[in-house]
């Protein structure tokens, strides 16, 4: 199966929810396999091995590039990116890198609720959109 010859099924936000709940998950027991690990490894320098196996980003920072990607992918499918004029654009990305919300139906869900209530505003004047 490759994404790049199949054909891609259209998603619903809580599919996107769900993807990132499993994969959260994953993560989590993946960084908890590799601190088992590393502390084996640590024991094994005085043989001359290698001491660290540890992942080089944390799992807070690896668990905040997940829930960019899930946001930035729900706007874009969503339509939301294209009601956005550059500077909205550039505020939701600068938001998006600096401090992402947990992707998830409720921040979803009032994220979207609180765009769709400002549509008409986001229309005539689309910088009065405020960001996550």
């Amino acid at each position: 199966m490759s994404p790049y010859t199949d054909l891609i099924i259209p998603q619903t936000i809580e599919d996107y929810c769900e993807h990132r709940a499993k994969v959260v998950a994953m993560m989590a027991d993946y960084y908890r396999m590799s601190k088992l690990t590393d502390d084996i490894m640590r024991e094994s320098v005085r043989y001359g091995l290698p001491g660290e196996a540890m992942p080089r980003l944390r799992e807070e920072d690896a668990i905040k590039q997940v829930d960019r990607q899930f946001w930035r992918t729900a706007f874009e499918q969503t339509g939301f990116m294209q009601l956005l004029d550059a500077q909205s654009r550039n505020q939701f990305e600068e938001s998006n890198r600096l401090n992402p919300p947990v992707f998830n139906m409720d921040n979803v869900r009032t994220t979207f609720l609180d765009l769709s209530q400002k549509a008409d505003q986001m229309i005539s004047n689309p910088k009065c959109v405020a960001m996550l």
